[in-house]
Parts: structure tokens; sequence; C-alpha cells
């Protein structure tokens, strides 16, 4: 039997309720994880109070890492054993669960299943922001307003040693 949070009442004053349930075996493309360490995001207290609606069985947790308990058919260049973070996709707040397989990243040894579980989605936006949207290069200016944590420290911690503006970003300690 696992257990979980489910998000029981959304609302202003939203509840999450402990709950048993049977995790089914992997289908097509899932894996199987056992949590390791799960992330809280900001985006959950937007489930939590229903401006993002869950569906069925409403359990929030959009990141985290997990050691692979079993392989669903048609995934291939994973192992049970193997620890996977991941990122964007509820249920998170669960003791196992099923994952797309394409949700799941290789992890390198070095580091740790804390920092990884709550890193995925603020270095994935960082990086998006920094590369993506508008590469950064030595005539950029940046200014990341509120970096002293959540999403606004990512951008500031990728950007030591980046040329802009004419100087090397650095973090000042």
């Amino acid at each position: 039997m696992e257990l979980a949070l489910k998000l029981d009442q959304p609302g202003r004053n939203g509840t999450l309720k402990a709950i048993e349930w049977t995790l089914r075996a992997p289908g097509e493309g899932e894996l199987r994880i056992r949590h390791d360490c799960v992330g809280g995001n900001f985006v959950d207290s937007y489930f939590r109070i229903g401006l993002y609606p869950l569906a069925d069985p409403a359990i929030p947790g959009v990141e985290g890492v997990g050691t692979i308990e079993e392989i669903g058919p048609g995934v291939s260049g994973f192992s049970v054993g193997q620890k996977v973070p991941y990122r964007a996709q509820p249920g998170g707040f669960a003791t196992s669960r099923l994952l797309p397989a394409w949700r799941a990243l290789a992890m390198p040894d070095e580091i740790s299943v804390e920092v990884a579980a709550a890193s995925m989605l603020r270095g994935m936006t960082a990086q998006m922001l920094l590369k993506q949207i508008y590469p950064v290069c030595e005539t950029s200016l940046i200014l990341v307003h509120a970096s002293a944590g959540g999403l606004g420290g990512a951008p500031d911690t990728m950007g030591q040693g980046t040329w802009c503006n004419g100087h090397w970003h650095r973090k000042h300690t």
C-alpha cells in the first residue's frame, strides 16, 4: 500500500489529506519510481487554491527524484535501481508514482537527491531565459529582481562567470 497527499478540497483554505492507494504496474512508456526526495514548488500553492485544477487523484508535487522500481513496455535507456529526477508532472506528493519516461532524466552521481529535487524547474526556467528566450552575450545587461530565493537565485547562479555588458558577472559574498 502506498501513501499520498491528495488535494481533498481546493479553494482558499485548500486541504491536503493523507490517503492510502494502490499503484498499478507501469504502462506503455512509463516508469514506476519510489521517491527519495520531492521539491515543493510555488505552483503547488496554485493547485491548492484551485487556480490550476488537478485531475484525479489530485496529488500535487511537480518535481522530485525517485529510484526506478519497475519499467513499463517501450521504455529504454533506464534501469531498475537508477535514480531519476523529473519535472513538470503533478503526482510528487506520494511515496511512489508512475511517471512518463520522457519526463525523467539521467542524474549524475555527484548531485544529491535533495539538490536535484529542489532545482529542476528553477534551473530549466533560468536556462530557458538566459539561453533561449534571450541569449545572454557580452552586450547584455541583466537585472534579476528578487534574486534572494526561489526562481530569482537560479539566473544569478547560472550567470556566474558569464560575460555580460563588458564585465564578468560574479556572485558577491
